[in-house]
């Protein structure tokens, strides 16, 4: 399973919530603002977020930044996990989000704990350099995400679907050729 962000003006979000009724009328409305795409990794970055000994309102935050809180109601959305934020609580993840430095979260890489939750890609620990490298890239990449649409008093809609990614991997391959 993959996932992406969408951000979005929240007048135009409760329209996407009313008038939506399938994955593709979602993720190519006119008013999505940006786009986040995490892939099959974003498990991983969620487990590695919400490490810690103990919890604390920003952990609360945490728990929604990937997953979002509410669910859109439309019966066929469910199935696909579209669920998202609204600006207060996108409020409140920029400002967790912001409390982990780069250099923190790369201390908080632990392979065998994502070993443990079988994770994509399974065999975390085999090039460590290259997945923190990885981690720390798709961290930052969302801590922007968050910032800007904190900025810009955005609401966050997260879509979780394999249908979704492999049309923006077939896309890919074929602009690349």
């Amino acid at each position: 399973m993959n996932a992406i962000l969408l951000a979005i003006e929240p007048n135009d979000l409760e329209i996407l919530m009313i008038e939506a009724q399938t994955l593709d009328e979602i993720y190519h409305a006119p008013s999505i603002r940006a786009k986040l795409n995490l892939g099959e990794t974003w498990q991983a970055l969620q487990v590695l977020l919400l490490k810690k000994d103990e919890s604390t309102a920003q952990d609360q935050a945490l728990h929604y930044v990937i997953q979002a809180e509410y669910a859109f109601s439309h019966s066929a959305l469910r199935i696909a996990n579209v669920r998202y934020n609204p600006v207060i609580e996108v409020d409140e993840i920029a400002k967790a989000l912001e409390q982990i430095s780069i250099d923190e979260f790369k201390h908080r890489y632990d392979p065998d704990l994502l070993n443990q939750h079988k994770l994509f890609p399974f065999q975390w620990g085999n090039d460590v350099d290259k997945e923190q490298r990885e981690l720390l890239m798709l961290f930052a990449q969302l801590k922007n995400f968050y910032e800007l649409a904190q900025q810009h008093n955005h609401a966050v809609i997260t879509l979780q679907s394999k249908q979704i990614m492999s049309d923006v991997y077939y896309m890919t391959q074929a602009s690349s050729n």
